[in-house]
């Protein structure tokens, strides 16, 4: 059983730059921001829009004063000039790619040629760009089209960006026997090729295929009857509750996606389709999984399993207060911040927001409970240690409260999250050990700290970047929205410099007790799932969680052997 995500499905480089254009108005612009019709063709997308007050209305609907967004297919400019005349505020967000085409038409048709765009006469693009053309465009749609069009002056053919590119090179081919001298330019966007590509490639190893994207979109619904044409079964879905039951039959099945979809449908889709196919012994292990993964019980292991490896590496011997205050503390505050995250997650894991809905009777009580152990033995094992962990939970408990002498709140602070969370990972795993065994901190504590909180950042940012697109769209200031994609990979590889750097130290000098090899291991396995990500191996959801969190859990065990 297999499902495959193709690399190139979700948001084009049009769509993703009008998306962040016009989220970054929506933070900067008060009361109702407009674009001027649907932003993109995802139902979904839209819908989530409106709720933040991002509403697509028509030209004659504008009103003096108002922000205007023009989307990524670009209008014509009488739409632009009206828009002006009105007094409106117009943000234009229209394609690089498409804008480049508009004025390949606009020249053409100053030139006195014909202007011939191949696409679907209905789609927004195509019609922008005859706004341009002046009345000199023409759009045929098919072959059959082009062999019946009859010109008499010179020509120049387009292709709309989104349009087939083996069914253009064919029309072009038509074009070209009947007028020689017609200029063919190659305008199908490369990035509409090589996801018209790669989903041949993937039709041809999988038995199945799932094209995500709404219905109205006219390049996701190009990308279904490519397949088709393979005579491959294909499952074209908004979303994960539109799969069949058939679709969960098949070994393998590839998921991609139109230019409009988001990251976060696409691998909502790849994991609901993951469940349809696990049944019988699989089955049973994925439901374990998925519980161990949504209670943030797993999360709570992987404290269990770093706070013992801590324990190996610092020399200390198993005891009760050293291996249980970690988890009990960490696992609670994990918990409190799903159940603190719900808008994010009705986005981007909207089971894990069920599941928290489902169960809030017995979870809450017991991350309460688990604090409050935490701290009672915390007190128990040592005053310091005790106070240590009251003024962390009180940390906690403070941090969505405005401060009245800042006039904000720690959650308002960029990253903010990312760092306190790694920072109390890194106290409670390398520190409370060796302050409730020697009373102060060692080399050792210091070395296994600095490890765990490298670690626990690369862990934060590989969750937020894969959660950018949903973070975006509720206004969660997170370190990848707030340094970019690009210093957020820069900042990751420095990180498991740092764990790998401070860990070879550590073993090259004997500094850890016992199995200090085993430190090198977490780089490794925060470059493996980095990997897995950015190749689209592993999208999100249970997989994710389950590989980015089963690692200490295995290597605390290895470590009891060594």
């Amino acid at each position: 059983m297999a499902v495959k995500v193709s690399r190139t499905a979700g948001f084009c480089m049009g769509v993703r730059r009008a998306m962040e254009r016009t989220l970054a108005e929506r933070r900067d612009v008060e009361g109702t921001l407009y674009t001027l019709g649907p932003l993109i063709h995802n139902p979904q997308v839209l819908e989530i829009l409106k709720k933040n007050g991002v509403v697509p209305v028509g030209t004659d609907e504008v009103r003096c004063g108002s922000t205007v967004i023009v989307r990524a297919h670009g209008v014509a400019p009488e739409a632009l000039e009206a828009l002006k005349e009105k007094g409106a505020l117009v943000i234009n967000a229209t394609c690089p790619k498409v804008g480049r085409i508009q004025g390949m038409a606009k020249k053409a048709s100053g030139e006195g040629k014909a202007v011939i765009i191949v696409g679907d006469r209905d789609h927004a693009e195509v019609k922008g760009i005859l706004g341009h053309a002046r009345g000199a465009g023409l759009c045929v749609s098919s072959l059959e089209e082009a062999v019946a069009l009859r010109l008499d002056r010179p020509a120049i053919l387009l292709a709309q960006t989104t349009f087939n590119e083996e069914e253009y090179e064919a029309i072009a081919a038509a074009m070209v026997r009947r007028f020689p001298g017609i200029e063919v330019l190659h305008t199908v966007c490369d990035a509409t090729s090589r996801r018209q590509e790669e989903a041949r490639r993937m039709a041809a190893d999988c038995d199945a295929m799932v094209v995500v994207g709404g219905k109205n979109s006219a390049n996701t619904m190009r990308l279904a009857r490519i397949i088709a044409s393979l005579g491959k079964p294909v499952f074209a879905v908004e979303d994960e509750t539109e799969l069949p039951p058939e679709a969960g039959r098949f070994r393998r099945v590839g998921v991609t996606a139109g230019a409009s979809t988001p990251n976060w449908l696409i691998h909502r889709v790849a994991e609901r389709l993951t469940e349809m196919q696990a049944t019988g012994v699989a089955g049973l292990l994925w439901k374990t999984l998925a519980f161990l993964v949504r209670s943030n019980l797993l999360t709570g292991l992987s404290a269990l399993g770093l706070a013992l490896l801590s324990l190996v590496w610092q020399g200390f011997a198993p005891a009760f207060a050293l291996l249980s205050v970690p988890p009990l503390y960490l696992f609670a505050v994990h918990v409190l911040n799903s159940f603190s995250e719900a808008r994010a997650q009705e986005i981007n894991e909207p089971a894990q927001r069920l599941f928290m809905q489902r169960h809030r009777r017995w979870l809450m009580p017991l991350a309460w409970a688990a604090l409050a152990l935490a701290c009672a033995i915390a007190f128990l094992a040592s005053p310091w240690v005790g106070l240590l962990t009251l003024s962390a939970t009180v940390l906690g408990l403070l941090y969505q409260v405005r401060l009245p002498v800042a006039r904000l709140s720690l959650a308002a602070i960029p990253g903010s999250k990312d760092l306190f969370t790694a920072g109390a990972w890194a106290v409670f795993i390398g520190w409370v050990p060796a302050l409730t065994a020697m009373r102060e901190l060692s080399q050792r504590s210091l070395l296994v700290s600095g490890v765990v909180f490298a670690m626990m950042m690369v862990r934060a940012l590989a969750h937020d970047m894969k959660d950018l697109q949903g973070d975006r769209m509720v206004g969660k200031e997170t370190l990848p929205i707030y340094l970019g994609q690009g210093a957020s990979r820069a900042l990751g590889a420095l990180l498991i410099a740092v764990a790998a750097g401070l860990g070879a130290w550590a073993v090259a000098g004997g500094r850890f007790a016992a199995a200090g090899p085993l430190v090198l291991v977490l780089p490794l396995h925060a470059l493996l799932y980095l990997w897995l990500f950015q190749s689209r191996r592993v999208t999100g959801g249970i997989a994710f969680s389950a590989v980015v969190d089963g690692c200490c859990p295995v290597l605390a065990a290895l470590a009891l052997f060594i």
